[in-house]
């Protein structure tokens, strides 16, 4: 027998079966050294990504407070706008309730003007009728020794 099978360790022993005692072969000694290596390796990688999520948990973060800063801006011209809202719907009410009666006032008088001018339009080419009929007036042009000398006028309709 081999060197390796007749031995008992006291790991052999203990066990108290009687059994043999496996010993590592160099080729169980390199799957365990690669299995080491490769467990190492995915440590390394997880620590990498760790360190790495932490940088972007830090970067959000920030970015959570900028947000937060934008909101609360936003928040406070909401309100001024509110504010603003406020006193322009209270101004237009004023302007109906004190204002409205005079700008209705003006419309109607505006319709009254209109009726007025009208009427001196009228009138007036009443006028030049009588002007033509009593003192021989010609209103397109002046005549020589025409004793009237006014300059024909004719008012725009409204």
């Amino acid at each position: 027998m081999s060197a390796r099978g007749s031995r008992k360790g006291s790991a052999g022993g203990a066990s108290g079966g009687g059994g043999k005692k496996k010993v590592a072969t160099y080729a169980d000694f390199s799957r365990m050294n690669q299995a080491s290596s490769a467990a190492a390796g995915i440590i390394d990688v997880l620590r990498a990504e760790l360190a790495t999520l932490e940088g972007d948990i830090k970067a959000d973060r920030a970015g959570c407070r900028e947000y937060e800063i934008q909101l609360e801006r936003l928040a406070v011209e909401r309100e001024e706008a509110l504010e603003r809202l406020e006193k322009n719907r209270t101004w237009a009410a004023k302007f109906d309730k004190e204002i409205g009666p005079f700008e209705r006032k003006y419309e109607t008088l505006t319709i009254d003007i209109k009726d007025l001018y009208n009427n001196a339009a009228d009138q007036h080419l009443k006028g030049i009728e009588l002007l033509i009929r009593e003192f021989e007036y010609h209103p397109q042009f002046k005549r020589q020794g025409d004793k009237f000398t006014a300059v024909p006028f004719r008012p725009k309709r409204a």
